[in-house]
């Protein structure tokens, strides 16, 4: 993670902004984050990292969505909430930063994306 103070234009206030970086192999494809495009099958994920509540949409209907750890042990959430194509996940006040896998089930085929929680 990459920190750095910015003056805000509007307020003149210093703000702190952090800027998660990953490094890419040469010869890589685009660099896509947040969308997952599989088979015509698109899902967006965000924020990310996330405080309290995990925005989920597809192409196609959510069957369900289930957060892991970084050890893939499945992590307990306050609520989850489906509408068709989207999902809202609102994570625990208990659960610790770091590392997380969302797997989403989407037409039969589980698709896990990497959250960051951040408080």
């Amino acid at each position: 993670m990459f920190s750095y103070d910015s003056i805000n234009p509007v307020t003149g206030c210093t703000d702190l902004v952090k800027l998660n970086l990953e490094v890419i192999p040469l010869g890589m494809a685009q660099c896509i984050t947040g969308t997952s495009e599989i088979d015509a099958l698109v899902i967006r994920i965000y924020p990310n990292p996330v405080q309290e509540e995990i925005y989920i949409t597809a192409s196609a209907e959510i069957s369900s969505v289930r957060l892991y750890a970084i050890d893939l042990l499945e992590v307990p959430v306050e609520h989850i909430s489906y509408a068709n194509t989207q999902s809202i996940v609102q994570i625990s006040s208990k659960t610790p930063e770091g590392f997380y896998m969302v797997a989403i089930e989407v037409e039969g085929r589980v698709y896990f994306k990497k959250m960051v929680i951040e408080r």
